[in-house]
């Protein structure tokens, strides 16, 4: 009997591993580009002085951004950037060039103080043509909010990276096989 329970246990909380797993893995690719995904019709609202207006979350930082491209997108040719940020608490907001696009740095560290507006220049330099994100982290009263600034650069969309292998189980279930990384 004891034997049984603790099998039961076990079990139950391997379930509950796995559940927690997938909801997490959901959650994260849901909003890995929040702001503007390739395959999703977020709208962005222009604001003031034709700047783009990336969507709040409910219970994110609070950290109210913008953005504004300086021109279009061109291979190799450096694109300026402009965000602007205000914010009730202290703030501080991280930029990273997401891969098919060059930084000046690795990253971009900015800060703004509490009810102030603050506005921060950056170049990006395109490396091919597609669409590409700046991926923008923004921090304040502990809570972190992740979002993206798409870069179309021309026509042409990146290669999809393969998904896997899709192989049918002889019950007639459906399995993708994915490599691990």
């Amino acid at each position: 009997m004891r034997n049984t329970s603790n099998t039961l246990r076990q079990s139950t909380a391997r379930s509950a591993a796995l559940f927690s797993f997938v909801l997490l893995f959901a959650a994260s690719t849901a909003s890995a580009g929040s702001a503007v995904q390739a395959g999703t019709q977020v709208k962005s609202a222009p604001s003031q002085g034709g700047f783009t207006r990336i969507p709040m979350k409910k219970s994110g930082s609070g950290v109210d951004l913008a953005y504004q491209l300086g021109g279009t997108p061109e291979v190799g040719k450096p694109l300026l950037v402009k965000i602007q940020m205000t914010s009730p608490a202290d703030a501080q907001v991280t930029v990273r060039a997401g891969e098919g696009l060059q930084l000046q740095s690795q990253e971009l560290v900015m800060q703004s103080a509490a009810g102030a507006s603050a506005e921060h220049e950056m170049s990006v330099t395109p490396l091919a043509e597609g669409r590409y994100y700046i991926h923008v982290l923004s921090t304040a009263r502990g809570r972190t909010t992740a979002s993206a600034i798409a870069v179309q650069v021309g026509k042409g969309m990146p290669m999809a990276k393969p998904a896997g292998d899709v192989k049918t189980m002889p019950n007639g279930e459906r399995v993708i096989s994915v490599p691990a990384q």
